[in-house]
């Protein structure tokens, strides 16, 4: 349970849920569940999500984190695009 998301967050059942740039525990963008319910609380100006995880993660013994390594290829396309000279 995601508690006290504001009201006016662009938030829906069936969204999905990933981690944020903003964790300084776990890598963002691994991908988390899916919003399942979301309440308002007794304000009125709060919201209670619930999130289905992926997985069920009492089963859970290992996990693997493989980050994406920077392609360079792709940095040197881009920057061509976009006028940038290295």
């Amino acid at each position: 349970i995601i508690k006290n998301v504001p009201t006016t967050e662009d938030v829906e059942v069936g969204d999905r849920v990933i981690v944020s740039e903003l964790s300084t525990i776990i890598p963002p963008a691994i991908p988390v569940g899916i919003i399942s319910s979301k309440e308002s609380t007794v304000s009125g100006i709060l919201s209670n999500i619930k999130v289905k995880p992926y997985t069920n993660v009492n089963k859970i013994e290992n996990v693997l984190v493989v980050k994406k390594s920077q392609n360079f290829q792709l940095d040197s396309l881009f920057n061509k695009i976009n006028g940038v000279v290295k």
